[in-house]
């Protein structure tokens, strides 16, 4: 039975104001402190010009070039000095440059009344700017060569005096964290997935700088284990917030939902673009497109939505949109082998021209119905995934037993070659999830396939080179969930007090690595042969 576009309307009204009337959970604030002092960087045509309009609002000061006309320097009212940039970190309010003068570090922080250590705002009129991440931090302005940019900043740097507030936009929890151990690095992909360059390996784990994140959401959608979650809005208020919008929807005698998700700033275009679309379109706002992950789009799958479109808009950046396809990758396979459309879950890349773009997002596919879930939203996305995947699969066409899916995705198993493994078990002790144990007394390696994340800890600590990742989708939650041996041996057992301390192929490869060794040479070879104590003893012995 089709329903009027008049009850379909009514519907999408309702599921709006439904949506638009949730309060997320509050969250802490970042806070930046601004004085007002800002550094231009820039020749003497672009500085000077510029400076001396926003010296009636903010204390200026200028560096130029290296080989600059020095009497600009001596004559100006403006502090100025020149050099050449050699590093610029920081952020508004706390911004730390590092120039060269005469070959001399410079600090042009001192240009400023008092002599402070940090400079407040940064204009960079260099072209190209001397920071090259596709977001800058707040405070720091390139306007890499657009006159109508810098027209905009003469309006509004004079505003940027005083203190700033930003909520903090990501939740760390390092306990489940998969970027290193005992200095081997696993898990890199937040490192290369954050447009601002915010986070860092710190180590065994990683530090997110909450001044220099704003909340691309990448990193967090890239996270294999939820070690990174998106804090303002939760994964679970958002999925809340999501179930309630299509909950009324479906309520108020709407169907064939389509769920457009879009950044936030982009709420004046979209409401535009709404009023074009059919009413089972259903717009949905995020801080970021960056921050809808896999367990987003799935799980928004499960609650009874056709089909799911990311919008990017005009501020994506390139890494963000890289994110987003590889995303939209690992799902694609899913979604493949139970029988269900590729097209349910569609990335869409902004255009001005809203009619055409309106085309573009209704192009005819057919698209199945699927029971709904009602579960409410939570914060643990390896939960979210397995709930929201099973659910699609006993509702599929196809049930196959496992999908392979691209290189990156955060499900799999790995492969060990029992010829190389000596079952050492350094790949046990560096495992972050608990997906590989032993089998304590017995020589023997298990593999939980559930809790493995690929992040490749354990092929980067095993010394013999044995293991390799394998990215795939086991749909069995029996066979998912439950360890299995992946390796094993007989152990082998002290030639002199018949204690088991090893296996017969790590005896083996140490006799051959070591059968040069002058400690090892005649009857010494036996000392490979025997477990600690004992060969402690015939050492004691060797020396009476």
């Amino acid at each position: 039975m089709t329903i009027d576009s008049s009850t379909l309307s009514q519907a999408r009204t309702a599921a709006l104001k439904a949506s638009q009337a949730f309060i997320p959970t509050a969250t802490s604030l970042v806070s930046y402190q601004s004085s007002g002092k800002l550094l231009i960087i820039g020749t003497v045509d672009q500085a000077i010009p510029l400076a001396k309009q926003l010296s009636l609002y903010l204390e200026c000061a200028i560096i130029l070039p290296e080989h600059s006309p020095n009497d600009y320097v001596q004559m100006s009212a403006i502090p100025m000095t020149r050099g050449k940039v050699q590093k610029i970190s920081g952020y508004l309010g706390h911004y730390y440059v590092e120039l060269m003068v005469n070959n001399q570090a410079y600090n042009p922080a001192i240009l400023f009344n008092g002599h402070h250590e940090f400079i407040d705002l940064i204009l960079d009129l260099t072209e190209p700017p001397h920071l090259k991440q596709e977001i800058f931090p707040v405070g720091y302005y390139a306007p890499n060569g657009n006159e109508a940019i810098v027209a905009a900043l003469l309006q509004e740097l004079p505003d940027m005096m005083g203190q700033f507030d930003k909520p903090k936009f990501f939740n760390y929890d390092p306990n489940i964290c998969a970027h290193g151990r005992s200095g081997q690095v696993g898990c890199t992909l937040c490192l290369t997935a954050c447009p601002t360059e915010a986070i860092q390996s710190q180590g065994e784990h990683i530090a997110v700088n909450p001044h220099l994140c704003q909340g691309a959401g990448s990193c967090t959608s890239v996270c294999p284990t939820g070690a990174l979650t998106y804090n303002y809005p939760s994964l679970a208020d958002t999925l809340n917030q999501l179930r309630q919008l299509l909950s009324t929807f479906f309520e108020h005698g709407g169907e064939q939902a389509r769920v457009i998700f879009y950044s936030r700033d982009k709420a004046e275009s979209m409401a535009e673009l709404t009023n074009l679309l059919p009413p089972y379109f259903l717009p949905f706002a995020v801080a970021e497109i960056g921050s809808v992950g896999i367990d987003l789009m799935l799980s928004t799958l499960a609650y009874g939505a056709q089909q799911i479109i990311l919008l990017s808009d005009d501020q994506t950046t390139p890494m963000v949109i890289d994110v987003l396809n590889k995303q939209c990758s690992y799902i694609q396979p899913l979604l493949t082998a139970m029988g269900y459309p590729v097209a349910m879950v569609k990335l869409q890349l902004w255009q001005n021209d809203l009619m055409q773009l309106s085309t573009h997002l209704q192009e005819p596919v057919i698209l199945p119905n699927i029971k709904r879930v009602t579960y409410a939203g939570l914060n643990e996305k390896r939960t979210l995934l397995r709930l929201a995947i099973t659910h699609l699969y006993q509702q599929a066409k196809q049930h196959p037993s496992e999908v392979a899916l691209p290189q990156g995705a955060p499900f799999g198993e790995i492969q060990v070659d029992v010829l190389r493994c000596t079952l050492c078990m350094a790949c046990v002790s560096q495992c972050p999830c608990a997906a590989l144990s032993d089998g304590g007394e017995v020589p023997l390696l298990k593999f939980n396939e559930s809790a493995c994340v690929q992040c490749g800890l354990c092929q980067a600590s095993c010394p013999e080179e044995a293991i390799t990742l394998s990215a795939r989708y086991l749909f069995s939650s029996e066979l998912r969930m439950t360890p299995r041996i992946i390796n094993e041996t007989q152990p082998f057992h002290c030639i002199d007090c018949g204690k088991p301390f090893a296996t017969q192929l790590m005896i083996n490869r140490m006799q051959s690595k070591l059968k040069d060794h002058w400690m090892f040479q005649g009857d010494g070879i036996r000392k490979l042969q025997m477990c600690e104590n004992c060969r402690v003893k015939v050492m004691f012995n060797e020396q009476a």
